[in-house]
């Protein structure tokens, strides 16, 4: 029971029931406070003068007959009798003559004891006169008393009806509120229930699952964001996947070399010479280089790098950055050029953390361009952002590839291996590093030979 009364649906049924009830509820309440005060005897005597009411009726009477000969009868017809509220006694509209005698009570022989009981002032009557001649009174009479004729209606008469009325109207209302609470719940409820049997898909590693978009709006924005978070694990699956295969890939490549050659040395096939020990050295340094890039980008990723990071004059830094490349630049045939501005670019980094971003994007820029290209490494300023741009007029990047670049291990030629396209990890350390520094890094290119790529790492800039 207890989970029962846990489910969405059920609290939403209960609440809406408890709405309209509590609606209803107070809406008989107030029509009760209206009818137990009951109409202000002010408002009927108004009533009794306007034009069309009683005392024009009766003054219409005298006038027709010259006396009040039969003028009970008359008023009977008039229903004197008059409903006030709950626990108040009825209004009697009482007409005496011009010295007060009672003429007309409704009450027939209770006129005797109506004389005793009202002692309402003359100057408070309502006047009934005719051509400026007083011919008798009305009064506006609370009167409360022991016996009421049958053929008169009573209080309580006239508001029973309207409280079975009302109760009617509130168990009415409260039968389709509960009906209506109830499908309005489970519309509502639906997409959730869907969402958490989809969520339970996806824990399960069913991660190609999405949520349907039903519902208002608020319930398709959070299966939107669902659906992303959805794409987001499964891409990020993909990725972990595809890392361990291909960190098995780059430590199997030299781990076979290795074991080949010290099998080859151990039976004789190879002498024990200083060649062969080079052999084995190189592959224990390729080993070294990616567990060593792997270690780095893995501290950055979790924000653990080591920095210290001081004021640098980017052009400065620039300018040191290629000077190692000029003489591969000149083997190649390739140009290097640097671009800085008149004045000073001053940013807060880690000279050296940058100086491997610089390395790792001039490098590939001259891996991946031709013979007569050209390199150019620049530097300027947007607004309050230091920019340093890296271009080449190599082969370019396709567009379905672009968005790619940055992943570890990924090559946008698959068939290269580590010696001649790397291991896939200097774009990923690149961005890991401009990230630590609130920068960014993107990546430009029409995807079109010998017009080349340009990557574009910005930083915030800290003027002198």
């Amino acid at each position: 029971m207890r989970q029962m009364l846990n489910r969405m649906w059920v609290r939403l049924s209960l609440s809406f029931t408890l709405v309209i009830l509590a609606s209803f509820l107070l809406l008989g309440l107030i029509t009760s406070q209206f009818l137990s005060a009951g109409l202000p005897t002010g408002i009927i005597a108004a009533e009794l003068q306007s034009t069309g009411g009683l005392v024009e009726q009766i003054t219409g009477y005298y006038q027709q007959n010259g006396s009040w000969d039969g003028v009970e009868d008359f008023l009977d017809a008039q229903n004197m009798f008059i409903p006030r509220g709950l626990n108040q006694p009825p209004v009697h509209i009482i007409f005496t003559d011009t010295f007060d005698r009672l003429i007309y009570t409704g009450y027939g022989e209770e006129a005797s004891a109506l004389e005793s009981i009202i002692n309402i002032p003359p100057e408070d009557a309502i006047p009934v006169a005719l051509n400026g001649e007083l011919l008798g009174r009305l009064y506006v009479a609370e009167i409360d008393l022991p016996r009421v004729p049958a053929e008169n209606t009573t209080s309580s008469d006239f508001t029973r009806p309207l409280f079975a009325g009302f109760v009617f109207i509130i168990l009415l209302a409260g039968v389709i509120s509960v009906i209506a609470g109830i499908l309005v719940s489970r519309q509502l409820t639906r997409p959730l229930i869907q969402l958490a049997a989809t969520a339970r898909s996806l824990s399960s590693r069913n991660l190609s699952v999405r949520a349907a978009k039903r519902g208002s709006s608020e319930l398709q924005d959070m299966a939107v964001a669902f659906n992303e978070m959805a794409q987001g694990l499964e891409e990020a699956e993909r990725l972990r996947r595809s890392m361990v295969s291909d960190v098995a890939h780059e430590l199997r490549t030299p781990l076979t070399v290795l074991n080949a050659n010290l099998q080859a040395l151990l039976d004789d096939v190879y002498p024990l010479n200083k060649d062969e020990i080079r052999v084995l050295s190189e592959q224990v340094t390729l080993l070294q280089t990616l567990v060593n890039d792997l270690h780095l980008l893995a501290q950055a990723e979790a924000k653990r790098l080591p920095m210290r990071v001081q004021q640098v004059s980017l052009n400065a830094l620039a300018e040191r950055a290629i000077t190692p490349f000029e003489a591969v630049a000149q083997r190649q045939q390739v140009s290097l050029r640097v671009s800085l501005p008149e004045q000073e670019v001053q940013v807060k980094v880690d000279p050296d953390r940058l100086m491997q971003v610089l390395n790792n994007l001039i490098q590939n820029a001259l891996t991946h361009t031709p013979q007569g290209g050209t390199v150019t490494v620049a530097v300027t300023t947007e607004g309050e952002q230091a920019i340093l741009r890296v271009a080449d007029t190599g082969h370019g990047i396709p567009l379905a590839d672009q968005k790619h670049v940055f992943d570890r291990f990924y090559r946008v030629d698959s068939s290269r291996n580590r010696d001649s396209g790397g291991a896939g990890l200097g774009l990923a350390i690149v961005k890991a590093i401009v990230e630590l520094h609130s920068g960014r890094v993107t990546v430009e290119s029409p995807g079109v030979p010998m017009l080349g790529t340009t990557f574009v790492v910005a930083l915030p800039l800290n003027a002198q």
